[in-house]
């Protein structure tokens, strides 16, 4: 029997084409444990096979804490389009940015994103 499931908070990221700056320099535990596994990279393709025989018919890609987030939804859109299921985004917005308007409007020139996450303390790291 297979599990049909929309993942409604998952990530993907790749160190070699952008900066994930909470997934360099020293080792560090977090809530999840040691975070030296997530240092690598996880495209839509690692996602699924990680996911295993859970069918994956629609996810929520939640932004990953790169550090140009507008960069990263250019990759997520490629990601989705990649994709074999629907896939759409929450962005990440830092509140105390002087254009927050302009910014909005940028984020929404991406089809795929839904909605934002707001940064008021200044950290990049997701969740």
């Amino acid at each position: 029997m297979s599990l049909a499931v929309v993942d409604a908070h998952h990530h993907l990221w790749d160190l070699d084409r952008a900066s994930y700056p909470w997934l360099e320099g020293p080792a560090n535990r977090r809530y999840h444990g040691d975070d030296l596994p997530l240092r690598r990279r996880f495209h839509v393709e690692d996602y699924l096979t990680e996911a295993g025989a859970v069918e994956v018919v629609g996810a929520v890609h939640v932004e990953a804490g790169a550090a140009d987030a507008l960069d990263e939804c250019r990759w997520v859109a490629a990601q989705a389009a990649a994709a074999s299921f629907p896939l759409v985004h929450v962005a990440r917005i830092d509140m105390r940015r002087g254009d927050v308007s302009g910014y909005l409007d940028r984020l929404g020139e991406f089809e795929l994103v839904r909605g934002c996450g707001r940064s008021s303390t200044g950290t990049t790291t997701p969740c």
